[in-house]
Order: structure tokens, then sequence, then C-alpha cells
């Protein structure tokens, strides 16, 4: 009796896998984020604490995104950017896209003998992929010219139940890495 509730538990979460696989939409492009990025430059001692918003709104082919950042980088050095970026979606199907952006970015960064201000642009490409309703996957590949060049990693995972949800990314600089962890509304594809 044990072993076929087993097999009747293990073939309903089977179906439940394949039915959640099947109704996987692609990525959304309409969506507001919070949370938390914390930054470890090379250069610097200890780590910084920060947190970020942004948002997304996107059609079926483009897409409006913007993200405001601020905390400190390490003692006495305090962070804050601004960015909005415009950007193109499509070509993989369903379930994935390619994605390219290219982004105005303001920095302000805060010493204790004085600031740095400067501006400049941010061009990204990369995957977003949805193999299953409850996971997407993005992959991408940034170029920053802001105070002086800079090429960057990106991987992240997020986790969607219902409409929230649940991310995690990491992103490697030659000088510095960061993660985050964050919350996303998503107000659909």
């Amino acid at each position: 009796m044990r072993n076929v509730l087993k097999g009747i538990a293990l073939g309903t979460v089977v179906l439940a896998l394949c039915a959640t696989a099947a109704l996987a939409e692609g990525p959304g492009y309409r969506y507001v984020e919070g949370g938390y990025l914390n930054v470890d430059v090379d250069d610097l001692n200890g780590s910084g604490d920060n947190y970020f918003l942004g948002g997304s709104f996107g059609g079926e082919w483009w897409h409006v995104n913007g993200t405001y950042t601020s905390g400190d980088l390490a003692d006495d050095v305090e962070l804050q950017i601004w960015d909005i970026a415009v950007g193109w979606h499509g070509l993989l199907g369903d379930k994935a896209d390619v994605v390219a952006e290219a982004a105005y970015v303001d920095q302000e960064i805060e010493f204790s003998s004085g600031s740095d201000n400067d501006t400049g642009y941010r061009v990204t490409g990369g995957v977003r992929w949805v193999p299953f309703k409850l996971l997407e996957l993005d992959g991408f590949v940034n170029y920053g010219d802001v105070s002086d060049s800079d090429v960057s990693y990106e991987a992240r995972a997020i986790i969607n139940i219902w409409r929230l949800g649940f991310g995690a990314a990491f992103e490697k600089f030659d000088d510095s890495d960061q993660w985050n962890a964050f919350v996303r509304f998503n107000f659909g594809r």
C-alpha cells in the first residue's frame, strides 16, 4: 500500500511539472521590483549594503526600464545611481528572448573628502529564458562607460509564484563583484 501511495504522489508531481512547463509564458517586461544589493569593491575595505528600486514597461518587441540604487560601498563611501534604458527583445520563441538594451546612467559617489559625479551609458546583451512557469534564468554581458569603461557578466534566477517573483543575481566586474536579492511584482507579459 505504501508503494502505491508513493507512486501516486510521484505521478502527481510529474503531471504537475509537465502541466506547469506546458503553461509557461515567456519573460515579462511589465513589472516593479526592489531589493538588497551588496557591492564588494576590491580597492575598498568591506562591502557595501545597498538597496535598489526598479521597474519596466514593454510591448511585444520593445521595453523601457529604470533603476534607482542607493547605499554604502564601504565606510565613508556612499553610492547613488539612476539609470534608464530602452531595449528590444525577441527571436527565440515563446519561452525565451534575446535582449538588447542601451541605458543612460547618472552616478554619484561621495567620499569623506569629496564627491565624484559622472554620467555615461551602458549597453547590454543577453538572454532571458523561462524553462517552466515557476522559473526564469537570465544571462547578460554589460559594457558600461561612466567614470571609466568596464565589462561585466551577470547571471540571474527568479522563482515566480503567481505574480510575485523572488530573485537573486550575481554580477562580476573587473574590480568588483555584486550580488542581490529582490522581489518583483509582474503585471503580465
